[in-house]
């Protein structure tokens, strides 16, 4: 004869499958329409090869992603709907049964409901890759790779829904919390690391929000799975996660009151840190849009966290009361508004002294300098091959950096053209990170000894770190001539490649950095996946004369012979309302065709010395100089390429035709 306790578990998994049964056949049939029914559709198409995906998250990826996010919420959301209502909560916990019995019960038959159409798909799946030999597709491994990925997304985003029902007793609000949980890490990396800028001088906020910023949340990192694979720790740390939560959960459902349903949130020590929280992120979103907006006014700044600080206290003051009625108290919203006075003044003062930290010598092992973070943080540019390790070129760059802080508050550093971005390792084994927008002007002195130093040379250009054999080379003019020159004799290669190499041993730091003239691109092709990428700088000379002995110059480069006539126009006298840069080549042409005062060149001496001197219209630095746009007509092209120079590099008959 079965026991009392086994009769009401029995009818537990009765009533849970009333309750939920429907959302795991409605996830299993979407999870049959977007991968089993899209393969089948498609190796039936006489042209599969070009519609097979290697990756089972590529098919109907955008509905994989909304099934993932949105299927576990609203099962837990379903699954803990008693809570919410008192009489079945009453009901339930007056049964002669343990309310941590009741929990596991209840959590563990909704991830069973959660994880059988994930498996039972993965099945179909299997059984279409050995039916029609997917072999070259995708392999089995991934099908349950897809299987795994499916499953741990589940559960950390079931379990996140499962912790935040037992702290709130609204079921609208236990869906809305719950997003806003699972986004809470990444969201406060955001908007901290965003509004740190504002106030500490340096502060990397490039270097922060893309390391691995993705992992911080469940919902970002879906995004990545048609094209990523999940790393093995972001596993371990998601199920250690959803362990802790399944712990806290249980301890949470244990000391939940029972009369607490129809809150917002049911544990009263909840209530200051949610209204807190709320003021908080609120004030600190306004505060960026307001700052982005309006060029980082300090006063739209304060602006912001005034006004987005009322308005997140008085939301999460409706939310908390289940009212609009909230404008009757607000001592505790000038205790909120104190509190984050006194961190921004804090900011503000740089009582850590964070702006003027440059690490001495001594505790420098290596240092990594660029324009950007990305060369630091990408896998395609790793620290080892762009540190800079040499006792000089360390002494360079602490003197840079000390001057970059030393001019931070300097009327002509405010005119930005470039960025400095420093990543010292230590010898403690500790980063030191600092990023800057610079008048690079200002510090060529500084800059100039560095690139031209032989080890920052090696560190930054990808052929010094050539190891494998080069299969051809091609130069590849910088204009619309229809020829290009190919290098494929392995004794040739090998020549260009030690010519290059001295190139760019040799090159001055002015010549490392000219942008003039119709630069080519030197392209090597290592194999079906690696290649480089070099420009053919003026300066390479000894390269020039290589290429002419060879008869290929020619065909390697743009010479004057290409151009048939040019137009020159002043920026200044046409109707552009932006940047030209913000304008496509068409667009440009379109409005120097509607200048009165064009000056035309057809002397070939001109036209040499005006493509010598000219650069790409995109790439102007200063846009407040007086500038000039040319339009350079290729022989047999109706339209021409836009390029264009600064006042003060314009050939001398230009600025005669304009005064």
């Amino acid at each position: 004869m079965q026991s009392k306790i086994s009769l009401i578990k029995s009818e537990f998994f009765k009533q849970i499958s009333r309750n939920i049964g429907w959302i795991s056949i409605i996830y299993f049939l979407t999870l049959v329409f977007a991968i089993p029914l899209d393969i089948l559709m498609t190796v039936t198409n006489e042209h599969k090869e070009f519609w097979v995906k290697d990756n089972l998250f590529q098919y109907n990826v955008g509905l994989q992603i909304i099934l993932m996010i949105s299927i576990p919420v609203l099962l837990a959301v379903f699954l803990f709907r008693y809570l919410q209502v008192k009489q079945s909560s009453d009901l339930y916990h007056s049964l002669p049964i343990k309310r941590t019995h009741i929990f596991h019960q209840y959590t563990l038959i909704g991830l069973l409901f959660l994880i059988i159409p994930v498996i039972a798909t993965a099945i179909i799946v299997h059984f279409q890759h050995i039916t029609w030999d997917l072999q070259p597709y995708f392999s089995v491994g991934d099908i349950y790779y897809w299987a795994g990925i499916m499953i741990l997304i589940n559960i950390i985003v079931y379990m996140g829904a499962v912790f935040i029902g037992m702290v709130t007793g609204l079921s609208i609000v236990h869906g809305a919390l719950t997003y806003i949980f699972l986004l809470l890490p990444l969201g406060l990396l955001v908007l901290i690391t965003a509004n740190l800028q504002y106030f500490l001088y340096g502060f990397p906020q490039d270097y922060f929000l893309n390391s691995k910023m993705e992992y911080f949340s469940p919902l970002v990192i879906t995004e990545q799975l048609n094209h990523q694979k999940v790393e093995p720790l972001v596993i371990w740390l998601y199920l250690m996660v959803s362990i802790v939560l399944y712990g806290l959960s249980v301890f949470l459902y244990k000391k939940r009151k029972l009369e607490a349903v129809s809150q917002a949130l049911v544990f009263p020590i909840l209530q200051p840190i949610f209204k807190f929280g709320t003021t908080f992120c609120s004030a600190f979103l306004v505060a960026l849009y307001l700052g982005e907006t309006q060029n980082q006014s300090f006063a739209w700044l304060i602006a912001g966290y005034i006004i987005g600080s009322f308005i997140g206290y008085i939301v999460a003051e409706m939310v908390l009361q289940k009212t609009w009625r909230v404008f009757g108290s607000f001592k505790s919203y000038f205790i909120y508004v104190g509190a984050l006075a006194i961190i921004l003044v804090a900011l503000h003062l740089d009582v850590t002294k964070y702006e003027d930290k440059v690490p001495e010598r001594s505790e420098i092992k290596s240092v990594h300098l660029s324009e950007h973070a990305y060369y630091y943080y990408s896998s395609d540019y790793q620290i080892d091959k762009l540190s800079l390790e040499e006792d000089q070129n360390i002494k360079f760059v602490q003197e840079f950096h000390k001057a970059i802080i030393s001019n931070k508050n300097d009327v002509e550093n405010e005119s930005r053209n470039g960025r400095a971005f420093f990543a010292y390792e230590l010898e403690n084994g500790k980063n030191l990170v600092r990023e800057y927008y610079i008048n690079k002007e200002l510090y060529k002195e500084f800059i100039k000894p560095i690139h031209e130093s032989i080890e920052y040379k090696e560190a930054n250009n990808e052929i010094f770190r050539l190891k494998e054999d080069v299969e051809f080379i091609s130069f590849n003019p910088a204009g619309p001539t229809g020829r290009h020159a190919v290098i494929s004799e392995p004794e040739d290669i090998n020549e260009v490649i030690s010519i290059l190499k001295d190139e760019i041993y040799a090159a001055s730091y002015d010549e490392m950095y000219n942008n003039k003239g119709f630069q080519s691109h030197i392209s090597m092709k290592i194999d079906d996946q690696h290649g480089m990428d070099i420009l053919f700088k003026p300066s390479y000379k000894k390269l020039e004369a290589w290429l002419k002995e060879k008869g290929l110059a020619e065909k390697a480069m743009v010479v004057e012979e290409d151009i048939s006539h040019a137009l020159v126009v002043e920026v200044s006298k046409l109707e552009m309302d932006k940047p030209e840069y913000a304008y496509s080549n068409e667009e440009i042409f379109n409005k120097m065709m509607k200048s009165s005062d064009v000056l035309e060149l057809k002397d070939r001496n001109e036209l040499q010395i005006a493509m010598d001197q000219s650069i790409d219209y995109y790439m102007v630095e200063n846009e407040r100089k007086k500038r000039y746009l040319v339009a350079f007509y290729f022989k047999n092209e109706n339209y021409p390429v836009i390029r264009s120079f600064e006042d003060e590099f314009a050939p001398d008959f230009v600025k005669q035709f304009f005064q």
